[in-house]
């Protein structure tokens, strides 16, 4: 949909690939587990598991601290015009570009990957005594740094927002304008944008965040969590990537028209197909045998009434 092609909206389509490739690789490798208990996770197939259980993360999170920035800037700095296509674009690579670097480490020896039986997936050794400095270096740049933007971001809008209310409601008299240049329906509208970014963060927020708190806060500090624990935050992180495709439709009015389109054309297309099916099995050519049949039918009616082939054929010619 071409009226969707517009830069925050890339963010958006970021997240919904790593949503896919969520389901595809990172859920499938944790169901594998599952049913073999780990056997088969075992060293190049057990880094590759970690490698797309990390990366996914990553694009995930910074993809969400980067949606945060650029709100910052469009909303309290009015730099809508710049925020281009190109520059979200470039902000993507660089994420993908550093979530690739990252969760190669591990192979690379700074820590390592292992199978983890309570979340049924190979992730770093997070009990590594030679590779406590990843888990350090996890703890504050992937997670700490992050969250702490992306709140900081999402906070100072809400300051501005609320200072500045008046000014934004609709149909309310205002002073005049200091700045002639400021358009207050577009900062409207953006504002109105970064409440449902904002929704989708929260979301992430509430899937991700047990889980960091177990496995960055709980087991360093020596505290012991049981399987259930394990399970129910790994079950919150796959939610997340469920969850989302519904949240987008929820929230956005724009992708639930988009998707009723996708979706209808879908039955559309599935029902042209099922009724040129059916004409196709009505005027389908008679086998052999059938062909047979129905000559000697013809035939024996042909004779009652003295009528022969070939007659039929001479007046079919003529």
């Amino acid at each position: 949909n071409k009226s969707l092609r517009v830069p925050v909206n890339y963010l958006i389509a970021n997240l919904a690939v790593s949503d896919v490739l969520n389901g595809l690789l990172k859920d499938s490798f944790s169901i594998l587990g599952l049913l073999t208990g780990g056997k088969y996770q075992i060293g190049h197939l057990c880094n590759f598991d970690g490698f797309i259980q990390i990366s996914l993360y990553l694009i995930t999170l910074f993809t969400l601290t980067a949606t945060a920035i650029v709100r910052y800037f469009v909303i309290i700095h009015s730099y809508g015009r710049k925020i281009t296509t190109r520059v979200v674009l470039m902000i993507i690579t660089g994420i993908w570009t550093y979530a690739i670097t990252i969760s190669l480490m591990p192979i690379a020896g700074w820590n390592r990957y292992v199978y983890s039986p309570y979340e049924t997936a190979c992730l770093p050794d997070w009990y590594s005594a030679t590779g406590a400095s990843y888990l350090k270096y996890a703890m504050i740049v992937e997670c700490i740094i992050p969250l702490s933007i992306t709140g900081i971001c999402y906070s100072v809008i809400y300051i501005f927002i609320k200072k500045n209310s008046q000014k934004f409601l609709p149909n309310t008299i205002t002073k005049p304008l200091t700045n002639p240049s400021t358009n207050y329906k577009s900062i409207r509208k953006e504002i109105t944008l970064t409440k449902k970014l904002f929704f989708v963060f929260v979301t992430f927020l509430l899937c991700y965040l047990p889980y960091n708190i177990v496995v960055l806060i709980l087991l360093p500090s020596g505290v012991r969590v049981s399987r259930s624990a394990f399970f129910i935050t790994g079950f919150c992180i796959n939610s997340n990537s469920a969850l989302n495709p519904f949240l987008y439709g929820i929230v956005y009015k724009s992708f639930r028209t988009a998707y009723k389109e996708v979706l209808c054309s879908i039955w559309a297309k599935s029902k042209l197909a099922s009724t040129m099916i059916q004409i196709q099995s009505v005027n389908a050519p008679a086998t052999s045998s059938e062909r047979v049949s129905d000559m000697q039918s013809f035939n024996n009616i042909s004779q009652g009434n003295k009528i022969t082939i070939e007659d039929l054929d001479q007046e079919e010619e003529l």
